[in-house]
């Protein structure tokens, strides 16, 4: 027990990445600057997943997983749920049925559908390479096709759980029946666009902000001219080529006795 507690506490708080420029084109086919951060996130997850351990890549496979699951489920919620609640409040025909029913829609197409389709995403983005297709398209088409398939994904996993809830469960008399299936895709297709297309575009404008910072970059810092004479240590210069190796730049100092 002690073992596995360790492993996980080390898996919470490393991160399984670190910064993307950490891996070299040699020991990587993954470029930095690739267009679509959100791509190359997921792509160095999983190349990073083959240089672990067993345990501690079978820990951070298990919790990875249930959080992918966990959040297409309660993504699949929100979608739905908010979408018959906007088009329900603007009084749209076949829109009656009550909320409560949407939430379970949504959860068990959230399960089934949006869960395992992102688990899948992943996995083929990470180990087969997703990033070649994208060099052959622009990085504003590629952001484009990603949102129209997160909404078509959305409403495909509405339809789905309304039609699981129909067929397959039994909602008391006072709840009433859910939606058709028609309008339940029309409510998690507005009710993506409302809520993950939003967050999808904040996620990728953060994480290219990230990539864009000297850290990220891995430029040297150096001190300022006027600060440069008050060293007592030399100051070492990294170049930022990868091709080039670091060199020492020593700054001697005459003292007048």
């Amino acid at each position: 027990m002690f073992i596995f507690y360790r492993l996980f506490h080390r898996c919470v708080r490393s991160t399984p990445l670190g910064p993307l420029s950490s891996l070299s084109p040699k020991e990587s086919s993954v470029p930095s600057h690739s267009s679509d951060p959100i791509l190359v996130w997921f792509t160095v997850f999983g190349l990073s997943l083959l240089f672990r351990p067993v345990a501690e890549l079978v820990i951070r496979v298990f919790f990875f997983s249930a959080c992918v699951l966990l959040t297409g489920t309660l993504d699949g919620l929100l979608n739905l749920l908010v979408g018959h609640a906007v088009l329900r409040a603007a009084k749209y025909k076949g829109y009656d049925p009550p909320l409560l029913s949407s939430i379970e829609a949504g959860s068990l197409g959230g399960i089934i559908v949006l869960g395992p389709t992102t688990l899948a995403t992943v996995c083929l983005i990470a180990l087969i390479g997703g990033l070649k297709l994208q060099k052959m398209l622009s990085t504003h088409v590629t952001f484009l096709l990603e949102l129209a398939f997160v909404i078509a994904m959305s409403a495909a996993a509405s339809s789905l759980g309304v039609t699981v809830v129909r067929y397959c469960t039994r909602l008391d008399d006072l709840n009433g029946p859910p939606l058709d299936a028609t309008h339940a895709a029309r409510a998690g297709a507005l009710g993506a666009c409302i809520l993950t297309v939003p967050l999808v575009s904040t996620a990728a404008f953060f994480m290219r902000e990230a990539q864009m910072m000297p850290s990220a970059r891995n430029e040297p810092i150096t001190p300022p001219p006027c600060l440069v004479d008050n060293l007592e240590y030399p100051v070492h210069h990294v170049a930022s080529s990868p091709r080039t190796r670091p060199h020492r730049h020593v700054i001697t100092h005459t003292a007048a006795e």
